[in-house]
């Protein structure tokens, strides 16, 4: 008997804040892989359009980002970029 299964959509499972702050972290700690992917993951999660409005940016700004453009959604989302020590004594 063969399953359907629906496709893995990871918005489904960013349903707050933390969750999507931990989503992110990963992404630019290279855990996730592609940061580009999981900022438009993250504008899904909160509805492009609104995003698109609270950042001043169009839905293909968003889909591009440059280093302006990571600082704005992260406003709009209410997260802050960090820089913290590794911890793995590389100088």
């Amino acid at each position: 008997m063969k399953e359907d299964l629906s496709p893995f959509k990871p918005e489904d499972y960013l349903t707050d804040d933390a969750a999507l702050a931990h989503f992110l972290t990963d992404a630019l700690n290279d855990r996730y892989g592609n940061l580009a992917e999981a900022l438009h993951i993250a504008a899904r999660c909160r509805d492009i359009a609104n995003l698109s409005v609270a950042t001043g940016l169009t839905p293909e700004d968003l889909a591009a980002p440059d280093v302006d453009t990571i600082r704005r959604v992260f406003k709009a989302l209410n997260l802050r970029l960090e820089v913290v020590p590794s911890g793995d004594g590389r100088e």
